[in-house]
């Protein structure tokens, strides 16, 4: 009877995991997908931030996989370890259930750090990109600051500006 019980919590568990998989390869294959998608539609500035998450997308659906493998593992160990412990006598079943929850934790801090290396690396192309575009901006349009200063100039004292103006088309500008 304790043999069904485990087969079967073993074989839930397997269940679960499959599923869990392949939601998680369905979910990734999808933004993949619409990545894309996404990627015909932008300009040419923004292909080097879609080639990054799309290798961020790959990164983190291998993390992922492997992440979920290795719970799955760590689970069918901690059960392993429980059905032996059973067997044997309460306090085995508390050294393996906290060895199993030890594992499964060590399973998602690993999956935690690899995603958060994705995610910079996102953020920092992201902001590469803006300062490029920024900086075209300021290129393109250098000449809106020069025309502001002489308009500033006008108004603060447009007798000045005009003399100014005028010795410098007859006398030339000094020096």
């Amino acid at each position: 009877m304790i043999t069904d019980i485990i087969n079967w919590v073993v074989w839930a568990i397997d269940e679960i995991a499959g599923a869990i998989a392949n939601a998680i390869i369905e979910i990734a294959g999808a933004i993949a997908g619409g990545i894309a998608e996404v990627g015909k539609a932008i300009s040419s500035g923004l292909i080097k931030v879609s080639r990054a998450i799309a290798d961020g997308i790959l990164d983190i659906s291998s993390a992922v996989a492997v992440g979920i493998v290795k719970v799955s593992r760590a689970i069918a160990d901690g059960i392993s370890q429980v059905a032996g412990a059973i067997a044997s006598g309460v306090v085995k079943i508390g050294n393996a259930v906290a060895t199993g929850l030890s594992e499964i934790n060590k399973a998602i801090a690993e999956f935690g750090v690899t995603f958060n290396k994705w995610w910079m690396s996102i953020l920092t192309e992201l902001e590469r990109w803006w300062q490029t575009q920024v900086a075209h901006l300021g290129e393109t349009f250098s000449w809106v600051t020069d025309l502001m200063d002489d308009i500033i100039a006008f108004f603060h004292n447009p007798l000045g500006y005009v003399w100014e103006r005028f010795t410098d088309w007859f006398l030339g500008p000094e020096e």
